[in-house]
């Protein structure tokens, strides 16, 4: 069962960092087609026959994709949002102030770090069934940009709450033993 959790992490650990790699690269071309196309080209260049050549050739191909650039990557970071999450769950990595509760004997220590964990678990549940709901209700109106269902990016909601579900249960497995 470990070695499985932790093929699955790095298969979360690799999509995360392909849907970075992507929202930064759209960042990237957006401020490109901003500043050097639309204002460089278009604006300071536009007398010169070449500059107004490739003005014209880039907006006609490429201005759909630059509406796109803005609504994309947020709703990548979304994603990255929730997967970061897990990860950091499954390493028990997340804030928490438990200066009380590490002064506290081991057994009680044990009790009390398990309480957030289970309330945490009750939590993720209820937003895995909400969010299935909400993507069968809305899920295919596409986005304002171009033609790709939200339903599409909303599949971050269950994934992710099943995911930390898991990493959850997990933690608190590892906390049970050690009261054991």
């Amino acid at each position: 069962m470990t070695n499985s959790l932790k093929k699955l992490d790095k298969i979360i650990l690799i999509l995360s960092s392909l849907i970075l790699i992507s929202a930064t690269a759209m960042l990237i071309f957006s401020v490109f087609y901003r500043y050097i196309i639309i204002d460089f080209l278009g604006i300071y260049l536009e007398d010169v026959v070449f500059a107004n050549t490739l003005y014209e050739f880039f907006t006609e191909n490429l201005d759909t994709l630059s509406a796109t650039t803005d609504e994309i990557p947020g709703y990548f970071l979304v994603w990255i949002s929730f997967l970061g999450a897990y990860l950091a769950e499954r390493d028990n990595l997340h804030i928490k102030f438990d200066l009380l509760v590490e002064s506290l004997p081991n057994f009680f220590k044990n009790i009390f770090q398990m309480i957030p964990n289970f309330m945490s678990v009750v939590f993720f549940s209820i937003l895995f069934y909400f969010s299935i709901k909400m993507i069968d209700i809305d899920g295919a109106t596409y986005i304002e940009t171009i033609d790709i269902p939200q339903g599409i990016f909303m599949m971050i909601f269950p994934i992710a709450s099943f995911l930390l579900v898991i990493g959850l249960l997990i933690n608190i497995y590892k906390e049970f033993k050690c009261i054991s």
